[in-house]
């Protein structure tokens, strides 16, 4: 999706630039919503795009554990080229502990199954709740997001909207918040940030492990204490375009765009 850098940082550039006097003439060039627009990165790529890939990757797993073996081959090729497959009677794994997907005797597709899956450090549990509808539901105890980020709660549900050249595109509600812990200089800073789809959003996997938000948007509300102090709302809305989405952030009583 895009580089991203910590939250706080981010908010400390900020109050760093408009703590400063500047005359009229500068005052256009102070971004105030750009720390709003780094805090709906991190919650994409760094939160939610984890969260999501289990689910994608489940299906994919699925896919290989349905085919024949030449199908096998080429689903290997196509979606797992960096890891080694191995299929046993209740599970299947991803070598180097990329992975994990426990089966319940039923394809991941039927009303009803549940698979317990672990990819890349989230855990969770991924419910068929009907025709192609899933609910994610994460194992806090043993997920470890990459640092210094941690998830809290999340309630997901995910369903499948269409195929294309990208893969699957997802229709995505949730809700939740996570935490953010850095150290510095100038002493411990802990930002808290809640989360929800203001309306069930579009997701394709684009880059990587990251997911690509289109046709929806996000309400989000920062807390940042310790080395500064800040409570704000911030509202996110995406385009329907796939490609080249318009990203509108309003933050702070302010309104800039994205394209991305």
């Amino acid at each position: 999706m895009k580089n991203v850098i910590n939250i706080w940082v981010a908010a400390a550039v900020l109050m760093t630039v408009t703590g400063c006097k500047v005359d009229s003439s500068e005052e256009k060039y102070v971004n105030v919503v750009e720390e709003a627009y780094y805090v709906y990165c991190v919650t994409g790529d760094r939160v939610l795009s984890p969260v999501l890939s289990v689910l994608d990757r489940a299906l994919k797993v699925d896919m290989y554990v349905r085919a024949d073996q030449y199908g096998r081959y080429e689903l290997e090729d196509m979606y797992f080229p960096e890891y080694k497959v191995r299929l046993y009677d209740d599970k299947c794994v991803l070598a180097d502990g990329r992975g994990e997907f426990v089966f319940d005797g039923n394809s991941i597709l039927d009303e009803g199954s549940v698979w317990e899956c672990t990819f890349n450090g989230v855990a969770a549990a991924v419910s068929c709740t009907g025709p192609d509808e899933w609910d994610v539901d994460v194992d806090f105890q043993t997920t470890r997001l990459d640092a210094p980020y941690s998830l809290n709660t999340m309630e997901m549900h995910v369903a499948l909207a269409d195929s294309c050249g990208y893969g699957y595109v997802y229709e995505v509600t949730v809700e939740g918040d996570y935490t953010e812990h850095t150290s510095s200089r100038e002493g411990n800073t802990v930002v808290e940030v809640v989360f929800s789809t203001a309306e069930p959003t579009m997701a394709v996997l684009s880059r990587g492990p990251l997911f690509h938000f289109f046709n929806g948007g996000f309400d989000l509300h920062m807390d940042i204490s310790g080395g500064m102090q800040r409570s704000e709302d911030i509202e996110v809305r995406l385009s329907p375009a796939m490609s080249g989405t318009e990203v509108t952030v309003n933050y702070m009583g302010e309104t800039e765009f994205w394209r991305e």
